[in-house]
């Protein structure tokens, strides 16, 4: 047994939770890295994938759309993520209109999916791929995102540290990071602190999914399938909530169904947790949303959008159409979650009574166009969003007339590990530290494992805004032989050099598994001996710093592995405390 059993129980850990299943899929890291590391480029493959599988309306529908008519690219194998085989199942009936046969789903987290994931010339997510995702070189990766943000995100989300870590990489890693204005540009940025750590291409474009609101053609048609003659078509969208349960989605809707005249109907695109208790055969005027459509294909026939706290005002403002903000539960609500934009200051009408919401849907829709407002979030918006970005991914930015650089940062980035972050007396003693050595002169990440930190999250609202952080999602990608190296090593089977020398591969595949491609000019380590953590940022290009207080200085001279001792010596400047 090695002397830290800290160590041992870390790599137990490590190799337990790798062989776990979720159900219904392999989630085979093995798997993954092996195809990683040997399988070769697809040069006609791309995968796109819509919030991890859960759905493909939205952005990637559009782009979809254009990759399976245009003919520009006939020949290209397209793959699309399902998160399930009934999603797999709707996903196919949306795009049954068009010619699939070279259209393959994988479901998320099966050998399939991770010999795409691996070797696809071509990556497209309006969201982020899975934690054990490493961008393979050759490949090519659009990032989308999914909505111009209302409520704040990345840091500004009090007490998720993990919710930056996995988009601070996805972004890192993307070649192309499409934003549809300014706005969302500078909040994203700062918010997930990725100045001096992306060097991404910035790609102003209105969303694909917005080129239905110019299909004035669709429009006329769906309204002639689906409305009467002079009929008003109102959509309630909400932003889920868990207090939104379909009992309370229930009373609103009814409430809402008793006020709406005979030529009047509304559509409710609802959470599944909202509607699935939801019995709409009771109601006259209020109908399901149809899945028979795109969601915005559909959006588009209406008069009116009633919705809340989302973003989908920001997309259905291009319309110039009324749009009425409905929130009944504001104060509840935005109670733990703060505004990029208050709600008062928004050009649109709100209310939190249901008589009001009637009389504001009905009044004369002439002076909704919302010129300011539409200049700012929408001006990007065209009826060629998807073809324009499909150019930018497929000719590697060839046709970007509104690309622009990631700002750069004028200082290294430093790198800081320390143990026992939960603790607020540690995490107070860590940001004094940088305040007083590093700050002045380095642009300084606070890093750590994201699950070390879940005890108490709400210790990095304790880091001020000019120290920075960049949590690591998830575990350690390792092949078969790795494991089994690991095990080895662990029960005294073969020595640290015949361990390393199994291991090197893996340690190098976690920094870019953690981190993308940052830059991380310099690494110090803060009185840690875990073997991991240390092999891990042992394969950095950058400078290496472990500082130890005496005891640990002492543990690390008398341990019994010399050659692990001497490896760590040799790849970091050991400094006291």
């Amino acid at each position: 047994m090695k002397d830290n059993e800290n160590t041992v129980h870390t790599i137990k850990k490590i190799l337990g939770r790798l062989k776990r299943k979720a159900a219904g899929k392999l989630n085979n890291h093995s798997d993954y890295l092996t195809y990683y590391l040997t399988l070769p480029i697809n040069e006609k493959g791309v995968l796109l994938e819509s919030q991890n599988g859960k759905k493909i309306d939205g952005s990637i529908y559009y782009l979809v759309k254009e990759l399976l008519t245009n003919d520009a690219y006939e020949g290209l194998e397209v793959f699309i993520s399902a998160d399930t085989k009934e999603t797999a199942d709707r996903i196919r009936r949306t795009l049954s209109r068009f010619d699939t046969s070279l259209v393959k789903i994988v479901i998320v987290g099966s050998d399939s999916y991770y010999r795409a994931l691996a070797s696809v010339k071509y990556l497209v997510n309006d969201a982020t791929f899975k934690n054990s995702f490493i961008k393979k070189e050759g490949q090519v990766y659009l990032n989308t995102w999914h909505g111009t943000p209302l409520k704040h995100m990345g840091r500004k989300i009090k007490n998720e540290p993990d919710a930056p870590g996995n988009v601070m990489k996805n972004f890192v890693e993307a070649d192309y990071i499409m934003f549809p204005n300014e706005y969302t540009c500078r909040h994203m940025i700062e918010d997930y602190m990725l100045e001096g750590i992306c060097d991404s291409q910035i790609i102003f474009s209105g969303y694909p999914r917005n080129e239905a609101f110019f299909d004035d053609q669709s429009r006329r048609e769906i309204r002639k399938r689906v409305c009467r003659e002079g009929e008003r078509v109102y959509v309630y969208m909400p932003t889920w909530r868990e207090s939104m349960d379909g009992n309370k989605t229930q009373q609103i809707l009814k409430l809402i169904d008793g006020k709406l005249y005979d030529n009047e109907v509304l559509y409710a695109k609802l959470h599944p947790l909202s509607k699935g208790s939801i019995d709409f055969s009771m109601f006259a005027h209020v109908r399901e949303f149809p899945l028979e459509y795109e969601t915005y294909e559909f959006l588009d026939i209406a008069d009116c959008l009633i919705t809340d706290y989302s973003s989908v005002f920001y997309d259905f403002a291009v319309t110039g159409r009324k749009i009425v903000l409905y929130t009944f539960d504001e104060a509840d609500y935005l109670r733990d979650r703060g505004l990029y934009t208050e709600l008062e200051e928004l050009p649109f009408p709100k209310t939190t009574d249901i008589d009001e919401l009637m009389r504001l849907i009905r009044v004369d829709g002439d002076n909704c166009s919302y010129e300011e407002f539409r200049g700012e979030y929408c001006r990007f918006d065209s009826a060629t969003a998807a073809g324009n970005l499909c150019r930018v991914l497929l000719n590697h930015g060839a046709e970007a007339a509104t690309a622009s650089d990631f700002p750069k940062s004028a200082v290294k980035n430093l790198f800081i590990y320390s143990d026992n972050l939960t603790e607020e007396a540690n995490m107070d003693e860590l940001v004094k530290l940088i305040r007083e050595k590093y700050i002045k002169d380095r642009r300084c990440f606070i890093t750590y494992n994201r699950n070390d930190v879940k005890a108490n999250p709400g210790v990095f609202n304790r880091v001020p805004d000019d120290i920075y952080y960049f949590g690591c999602p998830g575990k350690m990608n390792m092949t078969a032989p790795q494991k089994k190296a690991a095990k080895d090593y662990i029960e005294n089977r073969i020595d640290f050099n015949s361990f390393l020398s199994i291991m090197d591969e893996a340690f190098s595949c976690e920094i870019l598994r953690n981190y993308g491609h940052s830059p991380i000019h310099e690494v110090r380590i803060i009185n840690c001996l875990d073997h991991m953590v240390l092999l891990k940022f042992a394969h950095i290009n950058g400078k290496r710093f472990l500082h130890l207080d005496d005891n640990n200085l002492k543990t690390l001279e008398t341990w019994a592995d010399k050659e692990y001792t001497n490896y760590i010596k040799k790849h970091y400047e050991i400094l006291t405390i």
